[in-house]
């Protein structure tokens, strides 16, 4: 542990030092808001996923009414949710609100290609166009061609980023658990790296975890070297329409399929139409990421249609084996609906197919999981967006998910929808009304958030936002209101929120029946220099049986 703050306090001192004459500007990470939709053991769902710019291997904060802040990690995403593993196991309810902090660059490249979701802030006014206007005559297509350059004499670039982060909580309630976790890594793309064209990319770390209470008398403590991603790949050009990968990536044909050690190759028949294969191993979705029990042999099938890929849609088969015997048979599907820029419709699904092997479920096809998502803005200043999922454990040997008895493994299911409404009742005033529903295997239970988010009203580039939200779980019941300022200025872009809630426990009797709970949250990114991005984030939770200060900072330099 004392490693991890070591490196850290030492980049924020390097940090500073490069950028005492040098001008502060705006972050460059973004936070995301999302919500927990389902839950199991160690795995938690959320709303959001690729689409909105969630990768593997970003760090997730869960806000978990009357406890501190939970930890966990993104394993995978689909086009509209991610699975994370938590760091520690705790009960999270359906519903529980969370953010996660992803690259400004990631979401501008999403921008260029995607239409902004009415759930978020309207892009900002494209810059004039800074380029002289070449000669041109009658004789002279509108179009001219673009200069054709060979894959080897693109000059090599390299684009990625350096990182280093950690986070504390003491909780002086329950035994007095103290928490630590702490990564450093990078992230890199080498474009061009031999001098034949090609893209080389390295997402590796080392990060470690720490547990300590000395009334429950136990003390742990790991650390770990993690390579994310080590591929190199090539194609994909109109130079080459064979494009290849290898090593260790997330599938790019399928991501729902999952990491891969192995081999991907993909074949375009045209721009918009291509078909590809993926071989080998399918390293562990924990931690360590081990490899070598699960193999697996996919294909797929992506076509996009329309000037501005209106509507897109990808098929694709995925066979596993676990230690040598034949495991999952997935077949999966996904498409994109674009008929205009008002208009989204984003759906997904995964139907598993058992034969008379499994050790639960009966031969036969089954809905393992089903994403909908859609929004709809008929008018410039209101919107509506609603979703739907559904998801149902699978019956594989390979071990994803926390292992369940037979007779519980057939019942897990978990269905969610969600509608939400917006409007700007003003050019700075925005009114959302949010709605949900959810139910398990045995439970169900609703919830909403009437929120109102007023601009520059106490100052220039500021916002005041205020929530009501009340949401039932599987355990517990919450209702309570939030208050959110937050400003962007020379120095960057900070945040204060308060909440206060009230929650009422099943199975408990007495004082611990009815919790009463306040925290308060404060945030504060900026960037150093051209180069460097810090942010620093706390959160104190006062209440009835509940005492607990966490802590983190988030320090990077890109390049």
């Amino acid at each position: 542990m004392r490693f991890l703050l070591w490196i850290a306090a030492l980049l924020v001192l390097v940090g500073l030092a490069r950028a005492q004459d040098e001008p502060v500007g705006p972050p460059e990470t973004v936070v995301l808001e999302v919500r927990t939709t389902s839950t199991s053991g160690l795995s938690v769902f959320l709303d959001r996923g690729r689409d909105d710019g969630l990768e593997p291997g970003d760090t997730v904060r869960l806000f978990v009414p009357g406890a501190p802040v939970l930890v966990g990690e993104v394993r995978s995403v689909s086009s509209t949710s991610a699975r994370v593993e938590l760091f520690e196991e705790a009960q999270v309810e359906v519903g529980t609100p969370g953010e996660v902090r992803v690259p400004r660059v990631r979401l501008e490249v999403l921008r260029e290609t995607t239409p902004p979701r009415p759930d978020g802030e309207p892009l900002p006014e494209q810059p004039p166009w800074t380029r002289p206007p070449e000669e041109w005559s009658t004789d002279l297509p509108l179009l001219a061609p673009l200069e054709d350059i060979e894959p080897e004499d693109r000059e090599t670039r390299v684009v990625g980023r350096v990182f280093a982060q950690a986070d504390a909580t003491w909780d002086h309630e329950s035994g007095g658990t103290d928490t630590f976790y702490g990564r450093f890594g990078t992230d890199l793309r080498i474009e061009n790296p031999f001098e034949r064209g090609g893209l080389l990319e390295l997402d590796l770390e080392l990060a470690q975890r720490m547990a300590e209470s000395e009334s429950e008398g136990f003390d742990e403590e790991e650390a770990e070297l993690r390579f994310q991603r080590l591929s190199y790949g090539r194609g994909g050009t109109r130079h080459d329409p064979t494009r290849w990968r290898m090593g260790r990536f997330l599938q790019e044909g399928f991501p729902e399929f999952g990491l891969l050690d192995g081999v991907e190759l993909s074949q375009y028949a045209d721009p918009s139409t291509y078909v590809g294969l993926a071989a080998g191993l399918l390293p562990e979705p924990t931690f360590e990421l081990s490899t070598g029990d699960d193999w697996q042999v996919a294909a797929y099938a992506v076509r996009e249609l329309g000037a501005r890929r209106e509507l897109a849609w990808r098929v694709g088969v995925q066979k596993t084996w676990h230690g040598g015997t034949p495991d999952r048979d997935l077949v999966a599907a996904a498409t994109h609906w674009r008929p205009h820029d008002a208009f989204d419709l984003r759906g997904s699904v995964l139907v598993d197919y058992y034969t008379s092997g499994e050790a639960v479920k009966s031969a036969g096809f089954e809905l393992t999981e089903l994403h909908l998502f859609s929004s709809w803005r008929p008018l410039e200043g209101a919107g509506l967006s609603a979703s739907y999922d559904q998801v149902r454990w699978p019956d594989i040997r390979r071990e994803e998910f926390v292992p369940l008895p037979a007779d519980e493994l057939d019942l897990q299911e978990t269905r969610r929808g969600s509608l939400r409404l917006w409007a700007h009742a003003h050019e700075d005033v925005r009114l959302s009304l949010r709605g949900d529903w959810w139910r398990n295997e045995s439970e169900d239970g609703s919830g909403g958030e009437l929120r109102l988010d007023w601009r520059d009203l106490l100052w220039e580039h500021g916002r005041l936002s205020l929530g009501l939200f009340s949401q039932g779980g599987q355990f517990s019941a919450v209702e309570g209101l939030r208050l959110r300022v937050d400003r962007t200025a020379g120095s960057g872009h900070w945040s204060l929120g308060y909440e206060l809630s009230r929650s009422e426990q099943e199975a408990f009797e007495g004082e611990q029946g009815e919790l009463l709970r306040q925290s308060l949250r404060g945030s504060w990114d900026t960037r150093i220099g051209d180069d460097w991005s810090l942010s620093l984030f706390g959160e104190g939770i006062f209440g009835e049986a509940q005492e607990a200060l966490s802590l983190g900072i988030f320090l990077q330099r890109s390049f």
